[in-house]
């Protein structure tokens, strides 16, 4: 009776899943050059403050 519900449930987990790996595996690269080019970035924003 609740076969096609349950079937729905975990197609629908299963899709979520596979978003949130898309999304974290996109977000990688730009972890990884912010984490290299922090001391950069920190020098760039002290300097537009102090303008």
């Amino acid at each position: 009776m609740y076969d096609h519900d349950l079937a729905k449930t975990r197609s629908r987990s299963i899709t979520i899943i596979a978003i949130m790996s898309v999304l974290s595996l996109s977000a990688l690269p730009l972890n990884i050059v912010y984490f290299f080019g922090q001391e950069h970035v920190i020098k760039g924003m002290m300097a537009g403050a102090l303008k």
